[in-house]
């Protein structure tokens, strides 16, 4: 009894550690620190690898949970109530825990290939996490933690899914040495090695934006306030605010001016006075000006992007991955009967747009994703590969507080920049914004709930990463390879428990044979011996 208490409190040590360390790289109130991803994961694969299996198994799943509640806290504080939080996180939970329970199942091969199938299962199955269901759920994914890390060079080469496998990859080599001194082990960590110290001196892949086209940009942020529910019962706050920070702010030399997702919370083109109020402000700058509105119908909204430009309203983009519970309710009718209250909240499904949006301005064609879409990586890849040369990530973020949402989600479009070679405006209602050159690096940044404007220039990129040519195909590669791997492991698990079976019936009927003839031998010498007798 004693003993049970002791392992399970140092199960839950390690546990929070691993949690811990992956929360660290991500960022939040305690700010983020890539090199804790790395920590947590290599004490990750070590307990894989050396504990009890049940042991280690159980210590996944719990950190895994852990990770996933601390992480998606702010959905509890957009909806209201928590069970949707919960019952996301344990969701996700699944896939971590499948993949620790994978990695568990072929802890006997040899060390080399335990790596590679350690690494590979877990970048295809955050893929899957990613992809499934409808929109996935790609927030922490392990990729994005290394924004600010000596390997970001990696991130146009490998994107997400194989940032991770990268990462997997290196630990579980050097793991391995531990595990075992031999010199297939050694020449596996000294290619890890090799990684990293490629990492660090720099990877010659991409030329520095200086000397590129640059766009004076200038985002903006129209001041609401927290609780937001205020605001939204105002119409027409929200735009108002915008339109006073527009005015009230120096836009002298800027090319551009972007305003976040919603900030047009009636639309101007069915609001005959803001729309003219709009386009007298916009003669006056002759600046065009992107912005979001949401457009609604009887059963159905819409998700836009605008553009005003020289008194004409034209539309850009409509959002095509509306979130799931979110922006529409999957299975509308029998979620209507378990929480009826709740559904009130989103009496309309919002209808996805069919093609990426580009916008063009000067030398700029302004690749737009609204909100969530910036974590899906084939909507920006699609952006990128339909001539856009800047990203454009317009959204909302009120309804999360003061969490760290806002911030998760900057990371995010520091990764895209990275990965796609451009510079990024995210650009909110409540904040965060930010302005992001290719190099991912923040130039300007503001802070939650207060009016702001922030400018810079911006350099114009037409390059064509390997992620923005071939990403696809990578993805593609890692999440049904891991399907294939998963099916040979499983395949392999209950083809043994069979031959074991099989071999333990073998023993039991050998052994029940032996009993046998025992027995008769001794009744044949116990028959003989009577028949002595007798005579």
């Amino acid at each position: 009894m004693v003993g049970s208490i002791i392992k399970a409190f140092w199960a839950a040590i390690a546990a929070g550690a691993i949690a811990a360390g992956l929360l660290l790289a991500f960022p939040s109130a305690w700010g983020s620190y890539w090199l804790s991803a790395w920590l947590a994961m290599g004490l990750w694969l070590l307990i894989l690898r050396r504990a009890r299996r049940r042991y280690a198994l159980a210590i996944s799943v719990l950190a895994a949970l852990i990770f996933f509640l601390v992480l998606f806290r702010w959905v509890s504080i957009s909806l209201g109530f928590s069970t949707p939080w919960i019952a996301l996180a344990l969701f996700e939970t699944l896939f971590l825990t499948l993949w620790a329970g994978s990695v568990l199942a072929v802890r006997r091969l040899t060390s080399p290939v335990w790596t590679l199938w350690t690494a590979f299962s877990f970048a295809g199955i955050e893929a899957w996490r990613a992809a499934f269901p409808w929109t996935g759920m790609p927030w922490g994914m392990l990729g994005f933690s290394q924004v600010d890390s000596p390997l970001k060079g990696w991130i146009p080469l490998l994107g997400e899914n194989g940032m991770a496998f990268l990462m997997v990859g290196v630990l579980a080599a050097l793991v391995s040495v531990t595990w075992k001194i031999s010199m297939p082990n050694l020449v596996s960590a000294g290619l890890a090695l090799l990684v990293v110290i490629a990492s660090g001196a720099g990877l010659p892949i991409l030329p520095t934006s200086n000397h590129s086209p640059k766009l004076q940009v200038a985002a903006m942020q129209g001041g609401v306030s927290w609780p937001i529910e205020a605001t939204y019962s105002r119409p027409g706050t929200i735009l108002a605010g915008h339109l006073a920070q527009a005015r009230n702010s120096d836009l002298h030399g800027t090319q551009v001016i972007f305003w976040g997702e919603q900030a047009g919370d009636i639309d101007p083109r069915s609001d005959a006075n803001w729309g003219a109020e709009l386009q007298t402000w916009q003669a006056g700058q002759q600046i065009p000006l992107l912005f979001g509105t949401l457009v609604y119908r009887e059963k159905t909204t819409s998700n836009q992007v605008l553009k005003l430009e020289d008194g004409n309203i034209s539309q850009v983009y409509s959002k095509r991955e509306p979130v799931p519970f979110g922006e529409f309710l999957p299975a509308r009718p029998l979620i209507s009967k378990l929480f009826p209250e709740q559904v009130k909240m989103l009496p309309r499904d919002m209808v996805a747009g069919k093609s990426p949006g580009i916008a063009r301005v000067g030398d700029a064609r302004v690749g737009t994703n609204i909100c969530f879409e910036v974590a899906l990586d084939s909507l920006v890849r699609d952006s990128v590969n339909a001539g856009a040369n800047l990203l454009y990530f317009p959204t909302n973020n009120s309804s999360f507080g003061y969490s760290y949402q806002s911030l998760q989600q900057l990371q995010i479009a520091r990764f895209r920049a990275l990965e796609y070679d451009r510079s990024a405006a995210q650009v909110a209602v409540g904040g965060v914004s930010a302005l992001v050159n290719p190099e991912g690096e923040v130039l300007a940044q503001s802070g939650l709930f207060r009016a702001d404007t922030l400018k810079a220039a911006l350099p114009l990129r037409d390059t064509l990463t390997l992620q923005a040519r071939f990403g696809s195909g990578i993805n593609s590669f890692f999440r049904f390879g891991v399907l294939v791997g998963l099916l040979l492991v499983g395949g392999d698990l209950i083809f043994l428990k069979v031959q074991k079976r099989s071999f333990q019936h073998s023993e039991i009927a050998a052994r029940s044979g032996r009993k046998a003839d025992a027995k008769t031998g001794r009744g044949r010498i116990q028959h003989r011996s009577k028949r002595k007798g007798k005579k």
